[in-house]
Formats: C-alpha cells, sequence, structure tokens
C-alpha cells in the first residue's frame, strides 16, 4: 500500500479542521495513522496528541493515541519524548491493553536520548 502524499495529508488535515469539534478525535487518529505510514513520525506524534488531550481525554482512543504517539517519538529519535508519553499513559490508564504495551515498549527502549547523526 502506498503512503498517503504530504498534499494528501494536509488536505485531510482540512477537512478535520471543518468538522464539529465532537467529531474530530476518530479522524484525527487516522490522520496520525496515515502520517507515520508516510514517516511523517514527528507530525504523526502531534496528530496523536490532540486525540489524546484535545478531542477524546479520558477514553481508550485517548491510551490508544498515548502509546502511538509514545511510538511515532521513540522513532522520530526522541527517547525522553517517548517514555514520558508511556509513563502518562501507564499512570493514566492502569491496567489497560495499552498501559501494559507501554510498559513493554519502556523496558524494550533506551533511557536517555540516542546521538542524532553528525
Amino acid at each position: 500500500m502506498t503512503p498517503p502524499s504530504t498534499d494528501d495529508l494536509a488536505r485531510w488535515r482540512l477537512s478535520i479542521s471543518r468538522l464539529p469539534e465532537p467529531l474530530r478525535g476518530g479522524p484525527m487518529f487516522v490522520l496520525a495513522v496515515a502520517q507515520r505510514r508516510a514517516g511523517l513520525e514527528k507530525e504523526s506524534a502531534i496528530s496523536y496528541l490532540w486525540v489524546a488531550y484535545i478531542y477524546r481525554p479520558n477514553s481508550p482512543l485517548a491510551a490508544r493515541s498515548l502509546l502511538g504517539a509514545g511510538q511515532a517519538s521513540m522513532k522520530a529519535g526522541m527517547t525522553a519524548d517517548a517514555q514520558k508519553i508511556w509513563r502518562e499513559l501507564i499512570e493514566t490508564f492502569p491496567g489497560s491493553v495499552w498501559a501494559m504495551e507501554a510498559q513493554k515498549k519502556m523496558s524494550e527502549s533506551p533511557t536517555q536520548e540516542e546521538p542524532r547523526g553528525p
């Protein structure tokens, strides 16, 4: 499957912004997934965090979004941010499948920022 283009993603974001605010959570989550598939890890992390903090706080979708934000942050080389997001997920949604996955990711990941190229 070919990832969406940056133009497609920009159009999707604009379309989402035109939806009534209570309906934006799901589409924003889909945008975050599409951004990850397009290799836009930082943008994806931000979109996931929008779902978790703005559109669907205290929901299962928020928990899943925090996991995704942590994963995208880790892939973007932002290890400390990923760890912080995963800790928040574990504290906010204890016992959830997403919190258990975050705990696993934290135990597998380095605890400090890795050097970023020259």
